[in-house]
């Protein structure tokens, strides 16, 4: 009998990738660009805080900055919306895939390509935006490498 190699373990916490199953269903995402996502802003890291040059803070593993906390608190009428998005590791993921989908949908209604769409979700600067593409993209290719999707 011979025998099987070892499993290659999840790219990140089993939370986090139940989290991004549920997350890329709710909003019609590829799981695996959400996962590219997380790797490229936090690399797993729920608990990361950057401040950012222009003084708003992202947090979490999508890294949901201040400016969409304050929105779904204002706008939305979510209640404690920057605590648990600073909190609960889950509810970052939500929101951070709803923004990816909003930011996809948008810009295919404006003629641009999925993948502008996915550089909107880090910089709307189209040097930043192009690099982002190209750090998600790299990530998709490495967690297709590296990640058994039987399990996920």
């Amino acid at each position: 009998m011979v025998a099987q190699p070892p499993s290659l373990p999840p790219p990140f916490a089993p939370d986090i990738m139940r989290c991004v199953a549920g997350a890329a269903r709710t909003y019609h995402v590829p799981r695996i660009l959400v996962l590219a996502i997380i790797k490229s802003e936090s690399d797993g890291n729920r608990n990361v805080v950057n401040v950012n040059r222009n003084g708003t803070i992202d947090v979490g593993a999508m890294q949901i900055n201040t400016i969409w906390q304050q929105a779904l608190e204002i706008k939305y009428r979510i209640r404690s919306a920057t605590f648990h998005i600073t909190h609960n590791t889950c509810y970052n993921i939500q929101v951070g895939t709803w923004l990816l989908s909003n930011e996809i949908n948008a810009a295919l209604r404006h003629g641009a390509g999925f993948w502008e769409g996915v550089g909107n979700y880090h910089s709307h600067k189209p040097a930043e935006n192009r690099r982002y593409q190209n750090q998600v993209a790299a990530n998709m290719k490495w967690l297709e490498r590296n990640t058994n999707w039987s399990y996920y």
